[in-house]
């Protein structure tokens, strides 16, 4: 009985140690009983950024049924707000969200720095997060953002980091995580090549589109397959191996019979009976 008294009275003073080191997990317990996790004033500050949070959502709704400007605007009020309400109280995955859906807006206006510098911008939100998958996928929009503009070099250091990511630290991640990697493991490898193509490593791209080509000729997605023919014949022709570049073609054509992509076939049947 005493044993077991003085067993209890240790694992209390464990306890009431353990709260007074982490004062922002839990107060100090008294001895009457346990109470509210969040002394009052504290709650009174999660109820006032709840409504502040509250208060945004719906102006970012109707922001949207705007136009652009007043979208662009509201996403900066809402960042600003993350940032005014510091790391207790943020939300997480938002501010990594809204630099996402400028960097759509500023895409489609054909502002494609600004666009990339909000998908650097969400990368970054999504580290402090601690959501590997989510930085992944930003990063992979910036880095297709870096082949528009150009930036061949960054795009494929880009692509191999999450290349590298997927076949490694993701195969230890969560179910959703894995899945992401997935997504983006073939996704960065065609990107992969395209840098790699523009930057005359054909034979690297060559090595690539053996594993990726099986892939996308089996796939629906139209866009990223008919993306990796074209890669394939540039590759192909740079490589010298006209033949193999003759075969893209070929399936260039097929590609945009099937899908009725009327705006590529001509061009593709002209190259073809170049050949």
């Amino acid at each position: 009985m005493a044993l077991r008294l003085a067993k209890n009275l240790r694992a209390v003073a464990r306890a009431r140690r353990w709260c007074t080191e982490h004062p922002t997990v839990y107060p100090v317990m008294g001895d009457d009983t346990l109470k509210n996790p969040l002394a009052e004033d504290e709650l009174k500050v999660h109820q006032e950024a709840e409504r502040k949070w509250m208060a945004f959502s719906n102006r970012i709704i109707e922001a949207r049924k705007v136009g652009e400007e007043e979208r662009l605007k509201v996403i900066d009020e809402g960042l600003e707000l993350s940032r005014s309400l510091g790391v207790e109280l943020r939300r997480p995955g938002y501010e990594s969200a809204l630099n996402l859906e400028a960097a759509a807006v500023f895409k489609a206006r054909g502002d494609m720095e600004m666009a990339c510098t909000r998908c650097e911008a969400a990368e970054k939100a999504y580290e402090l997060d601690k959501d590997t998958a989510g930085m992944m996928e930003a990063r992979s929009q910036k880095a297709f953002l870096h082949l528009d503009l150009k930036r061949y070099a960054e795009a494929a250091e880009a692509f191999q980091s999450i290349v590298k990511w997927a076949e490694t630290d993701a195969r230890r991640a969560t179910p959703m995580a894995q899945s992401v990697a997935e997504k983006l493991q073939h996704t960065s490898r065609l990107g992969l090549a395209i840098a790699k193509t523009e930057l005359g490593d054909h034979e690297g791209c060559h090595q690539i589109l053996g594993v990726i080509l099986p892939h996308f000729a089996n796939s629906s997605d139209v866009e990223n397959t008919w993306t990796c023919l074209v890669t394939a014949e540039k590759c192909f022709r740079g490589f010298g191996d006209m033949v193999s570049a003759k075969k893209s073609i070929e399936r260039q054509v097929q590609w945009a019979k099937r899908y009725k992509l009327e705006d590529r076939l001509p061009a593709a049947q002209e190259r073809l009976a170049a050949m």
